[in-house]
């Protein structure tokens, strides 16, 4: 099963995260700390992977305007280029089943029926 964190914005396509490769990072980063607190030991790679949701929440807060959607989606037969390619061909309908399908992570998106007009 592949696992994506898709960010985008009134503008585009801002970045899609295998998620599966940062657990696969932040397991190795695990095994290491726990032996590093058994043995007593301290290396250069005691450091926590960043963590990128925190990160892209931070952009899509300070950048308001353009209107950030992050969602995490589940595939089995897409991959990123995939994604990536949905995104460049057909833009509206990734992101229409994506907000379908997906789990919302964050949005500033505005729905045009929430909009009073005087």
């Amino acid at each position: 099963m592949n696992k994506f964190l898709v960010m985008w914005c009134n503008q585009g396509l801002e970045s899609i995260l295998d998620i599966n490769e940062y657990l696969h990072k932040y397991e190795e980063w695990s095994k290491r700390e726990t032996w590093r607190v058994l043995t007593e030991t301290r290396t250069v790679e005691d450091i926590v992977p960043s963590n990128p949701l925190r990160n892209l929440i931070l952009r899509a807060k300070l950048n308001s305007q353009r209107q950030y959607e992050i969602y995490t989606i589940e595939t089995t037969d897409l991959s990123k280029e995939d994604l990536e390619q949905c995104f460049s061909d057909t833009p509206q309908m990734i992101v229409d089943l994506i907000r379908e399908k997906g789990v919302k992570v964050y949005s500033d998106r505005i729905k045009e029926d929430n909009i009073v007009i005087r």
